[in-house]
């Protein structure tokens, strides 16, 4: 009988400062060092990426396109977020902006993209202009649509590329906007599983059980099920957490859960979708890489023995419409 293809997908949103401005002042400033690291950490991802052949999708901020701050701000869109809680708008930080990627790394990073998007199998996705919230109060689709025309704009005049993959921030899928995507012919995007749904503290206190066992299942899926009208939704089945060396047990129950999910997908022909940000590995980066390439090594044995395939989010659409 012949077996169905299984495939290991990976999603990062690559952010940067963007992602955290809105954190209260005391947690973004203890994870200052994460962001500064995570420029080393991207290069060390993509050298583990080669030497294990793995395609990847990089969903990145399009105000990291610009190459100086001249360039970004006329790229703004001409309504901002109208966020309740207006802390959450990375436009209402935009003084803190340096010059340029080589003054300013944390705000700029086209020299590092273009790196990522000359690598084979690494697909470059949208994360919005400003790493833009879909479903928090205030904001409206208008604003959504001019904010993602931006980030279309700069990533076809920077990197000669036009996106066929969202990934939201937040992971926050706000449906009522999927019209939006057509017009910019944008028909893949990430998911939740019902764990993802809710920040209830009980959902998260279940969500970190779920890191370390599988006691809600493998979360992984068919590729026969990732066509939902004229989008594909190809779901997260996990965040990959950084190491955590305090608590060495914790570690290994980690990767052993990960491998287990990567193990079923492979022999029943599913898909097992791992996510997670650069700049999770910019502290402790040996250890880190060292843990992703613990599962990278785990991958190639499921590759020889089940053919299990490495597959970026719009390769796996289009083995969906094979």
């Amino acid at each position: 009988m012949h077996r169905k293809t299984g495939y290991f997908v990976i999603s990062l949103d690559f952010e940067l400062e963007y992602g955290v401005e809105s954190w209260i002042c005391d947690h973004k400033k203890n994870y200052k060092e994460n962001i500064k690291g995570a420029r080393k950490a991207v290069l060390k991802i993509l050298d583990s990426f080669k030497k294990y052949d793995i395609h990847a999708t990089w969903a990145v901020v399009g105000m990291l396109l610009g190459e100086n701050r001249q360039e970004l701000l006329s790229y703004l869109p001409e309504q901002f977020p109208g966020y309740e809680n207006s802390e959450l708008s990375t436009y209402n930080y935009i003084e803190r902006i340096g010059q340029n990627e080589e003054k300013d790394p944390a705000h700029f990073a086209l020299g590092l993209i273009r790196k990522i998007k000359d690598t084979g199998g690494q697909e470059i996705a949208t994360h919005t202009f400003s790493h833009y919230y879909c479903e928090e109060m205030g904001q409206n689709r208008q604003e959504f649509e001019g904010d993602l025309h931006a980030a279309c704009r700069i990533m076809s005049d920077k990197l000669r590329l036009s996106p066929f993959t969202i990934i939201f921030p937040s992971n926050e899928v706000n449906r009522r906007y999927l019209s939006v995507l057509e017009k910019y012919k944008i028909s893949i995007y990430r998911g939740k599983i019902w764990l993802y749904k809710s920040n209830r503290l009980m959902m998260k206190i279940l969500r970190s059980a779920d890191t370390y066992t599988s006691i809600f299942g493998n979360h992984i899926y068919g590729i026969e099920h990732i066509k939902e009208g004229n989008f594909f939704n190809i779901k997260a089945s996990a965040f990959l957490k950084p190491v955590n060396k305090s608590i060495p047990l914790l570690q290994y129950l980690k990767v052993k859960r990960i491998k287990k999910a990567m193990f079923k997908a492979a022999k029943k022909g599913k898909i097992y979708h791992l996510w997670w940000h650069p700049h999770n590995f910019g502290v402790h980066t040996f250890e880190n890489i060292r843990m992703l390439e613990d599962i990278l090594l785990y991958y190639t044995y499921l590759n020889s023995r089940y053919g299990y395939q490495s597959a970026n989010m719009k390769e796996i659409s289009e083995a969906a419409e094979s």
